[in-house]
């Protein structure tokens, strides 16, 4: 399979400075570059070979109070999910952070197999070829940070984000987090592990309590992020939303402070989900070092906790010299950002997406060797479902849905068609679409007559006349000679109707059957025709609504209840 290789990411220092050289740098005053001067003569800190960390604590020694407090939330530039905002003054650049669990999620990129397809190939090259594709494209489009990956476990099937995660497994959550860690950083563009910790769920995410004893928590949920830190070297941290073991998780010490900084020996930044911090000086004192994508409660709070002393000057620096070591690490003081308007999607990043979705594609039990079908063999398919077709499912929804071009997209139904080519056809069975002259509610919808739920109606919303009309689109031409209304109650029907086809939905021939009601089911019988649409219309009067709750179309009395297309290459 050819499957991309990633390159090694630069070089760097990961531990502080020592103290020595931080405390020599924090006692040279803040000086504002003269006018005159160069950004290398007003910014020495550029094209500078000395270590990230020795970097970052020149930059700090030179700034304000202000300047480090507005490194510590996000400031709603446009262009990205959030936004650190420059510093022009010290030459300090923008840090983006933009969604990218399974693509980057902007348009112009390759959307990916959904994470849990990658983990399903339990190949470590997969998921590397994986984190190359986005963080490459994340480069192009001028990202800093790329949202990603979610290494949460499914401990709940519900969990309404298991596609984004690399199954219930500890071990194979951690290789597959690491893997795609190193991809993306090869790039030169950072990682952020989500959500630590136990985000395993979404229904009420951000108040939930996960209660969690500690060897649970050391033996099932941190492994995978310790791992992702330890041996990826991942540049951030996400907090999740929800409270564990009764304080929530951005501002809880336990998680931030003492197990990923201190235990794991984690020397990034730990970053908020997008709900912002819970609190100030808590989440300060935490360890919690920005949060997003509005200053909250690390803006003006965070300004009056810092001069008040509540919290101090050295949890401060901490959080800066975190944020501006990792930029210089992956050099965004040197380097020029890509564009959100930059297309970054390659040919090679396609081919490697469906790589990776063919290896994640595991087949349980292949009894008499059925699969892979022969064509010359094999005179149709049948293919069931509006998402092989009608309505694919290009993503997930959420932080994780890749925007997709729809001329790009390759359905199931087209693509098994084009691998039998003329020697046979695709039988495609999905979903109808239906009209109204009339409805009476958001709820009583057109529909609702072809969703194959007799609890569901559509309703005119007023009293039966003549000219009242509904259409149904059964999506391609096939014979149909009968034609059921169900009223679903015995008021509510057509007191009289006529019964249109037509091959276009704008050419309708004189009707092929009429009639008068006389009760809940009305059955139209007609010489078998061929017709794409079916049109009945309202000739009777009452003073009750016209209601339908399932028409159905057969042909040969078998109803055609779903769309079917035979489609061939």
């Amino acid at each position: 399979m050819p499957l991309l290789t990633g390159e090694h990411r630069p070089g760097r220092s990961r531990r502080r400075w020592t103290a020595g050289v931080l405390a020599a740098l924090l006692l040279t005053p803040a000086v504002p570059a003269a006018a005159a001067e160069s950004p290398q003569a007003a910014c020495p800190w550029l094209g500078s070979t000395a270590a990230p960390a020795e970097r970052a604590a020149q930059v700090l020694a030179q700034m304000t109070t202000d300047e480090k407090l507005s490194m510590t939330h996000g400031s709603q530039l446009p262009g990205y999910a959030g936004v650190v905002a420059p510093i022009p003054r010290l030459c300090v650049p923008a840090l983006n952070l933009n969604d990218g669990g399974a693509g980057v999620v902007m348009g112009g990129t390759t959307a990916l197999p959904a994470p849990v397809a990658a983990a399903a190939s339990w190949d470590p090259a997969a998921e590397l070829a994986y984190g190359n594709v986005v963080g490459a494209e994340a480069k192009t489009k001028g990202v800093g940070v790329n949202l990603g990956p979610d290494v949460n476990l499914v401990r709940d099937p519900r969990g309404g984000r298991v596609f984004e995660m690399a199954g219930e497994d500890p071990y194979l959550a951690g290789a597959m987090a690491t893997q795609y860690v190193q991809g993306v950083q090869s790039r030169s563009v950072m990682t952020d592990l989500k959500h630590l910790v136990a985000n395993d769920t979404e229904q009420n995410r951000n108040n939930a309590d996960a209660i969690i004893d500690e060897r649970t928590l050391n033996e099932i949920y941190y492994p995978a992020f310790k791992q992702a830190v330890q041996q990826g070297n991942a540049a951030s941290i996400m907090a999740a939303t929800r409270l564990v073991n009764g304080v929530h998780a951005n501002e809880n010490a336990s998680l931030l402070k003492d197990t990923a900084k201190q235990d794991w020996g984690f020397d990034g930044f730990v970053v908020t989900d997008w709900d912002g911090a819970r609190s100030t000086v808590q989440a300060a004192n935490a360890e919690l070092d920005l949060t997003m994508p509005t200053p909250g409660n690390f803006g003006q709070p965070l300004a009056d906790a810092v001069r008040s002393g509540a919290v101090s000057m050295a949890v401060l620096n901490d959080k800066v010299a975190r944020l501006l070591t990792e930029e210089f690490a992956y050099g965004l003081f040197d380097t020029v950002a890509g564009s959100p308007a930059a297309t970054a999607t390659t040919p090679e990043h396609v081919a490697t997406a469906r790589d990776i979705a063919a290896a994640g594609t595991v087949l349980m039990k292949n009894q008499g060797n059925v699969l892979p079908l022969n064509p010359s063999a094999t005179p149709s398919v049948a293919v069931l479902g509006a998402a092989a077709k009608d309505a694919p499912i290009t993503g997930g929804g959420g932080s994780s849905h890749v925007p997709v071009d729809p001329a790009a997209v390759v359905t199931v139904a087209d693509g098994i068609a084009a691998r039998l080519g003329t020697a046979g056809r695709v039988d495609y069975a999905g979903s109808w679409a239906a009209s109204a002259s009339s409805s009476a509610s958001a709820g009583d919808q057109p529909r609702n007559m072809v969703d194959g739920n007799p609890a569901t109606r559509w309703s005119s919303g007023v009293p039966m006349a003549p000219g009242q009309w509904v259409s149904v689109d059964t999506g391609a031409l096939h014979p149909i000679d009968q034609v059921t209304i169900d009223a679903g109650n015995d008021t509510d029907y057509a007191r009289g109707y006529e019964v249109s086809l037509s091959t276009d939905g704008t050419s309708w021939g004189a009707p092929v059957a009429t009639g008068a009601g006389t009760g809940q089911l009305i059955t139209a019988t007609f010489p078998v025709q061929q017709a794409r649409y079916v049109k009945v219309t309202q000739t009777g009067t009452a003073s009750s609504w016209w209601s339908i709750t399932e028409l159905t179309v057969s042909a040969n009395g078998i109803p055609w209840r779903t769309r079917v297309c035979r489609c061939r290459a």
